[in-house]
């Protein structure tokens, strides 16, 4: 099985960057451009969907996950703590709220059970990107530098919620994208890779947040 190799980005030099910004983006997968990183929830045919995909990656050593949160608790995304064997092991079999009902039926509060982190249970991704303009081309790039998955979470009050459960390096995950084909929604015949859909922007994303003194979203 030959493997492929990852297309380096362009040369770029500081002195070129006329303009920069950092914006952070989030994928709906209900968004029917963005099922390719979605479907298929089982594998089929040697075919995963991304989630299924990073699973593999962190499991065997190809790609590091990194904790949402530092020693302060506040949120982090610069990729600076590592998730252990055991934290890896409860972001894929967490703890979830789920009704606590009575003889009747009727709801009575919550009690917290351990099921397993599947794929259909991610519903969107968050982008961290940097985006460039490079006056000596006259071109605008976008370099993802982070990616992470986020699910819904069920608060003790009922309200619904999305969490991100762990950010990965984007940089580090290409040659494990490259080498893993995506379903090509326009021709069958022109397979393509998820490194391919991320560097050629086919999927749709909103920005949630611009890099500013406050720090806000």
């Amino acid at each position: 099985n030959p493997t492929r190799r990852v297309v380096p980005y362009p040369h770029l030099r500081q002195a070129d960057v006329m303009w920069k910004r950092r914006i952070w983006e989030r994928i709906d997968l209900k968004q029917k451009m963005n099922f390719s990183l979605y479907y298929p929830t089982i594998p089929i045919k040697g075919r995963y969907c991304l989630f299924d995909l990073i699973r593999q990656g962190i499991l065997d050593g190809q790609i590091t996950a990194y904790n949402t949160t530092n020693a302060m608790g506040q949120n982090d995304d610069e990729f600076t703590n590592p998730l252990t064997a055991e934290q890896i092991q409860e972001v894929y079999y967490p703890k979830v709220a789920e009704d606590s009902l009575d003889e009747n039926g009727e709801k009575v509060g919550l009690k917290y059970v351990t099921n397993e982190l599947k794929s259909d249970k991610v519903l969107m991704y968050e982008l961290k990107e940097d985006w460039i303009f490079d006056k000596q081309r006259s071109e605008r790039y976008v370099r993802i530098i982070g990616i992470a998955p986020v699910v819904e979470k069920k608060l003790e009050s009922g309200i619904k919620t999305s969490q991100t459960i762990f950010w990965l390096y984007f940089p580090e995950c290409r040659y494990l994208f490259a080498n893993a084909d995506v379903f090509n929604l326009h021709n069958n015949s022109q397979p393509i890779t998820f490194d391919d859909l991320f560097q050629k922007r086919m999927f749709n994303a909103f920005v949630v947040k611009e890099e500013n003194v406050y720090d806000r979203k």
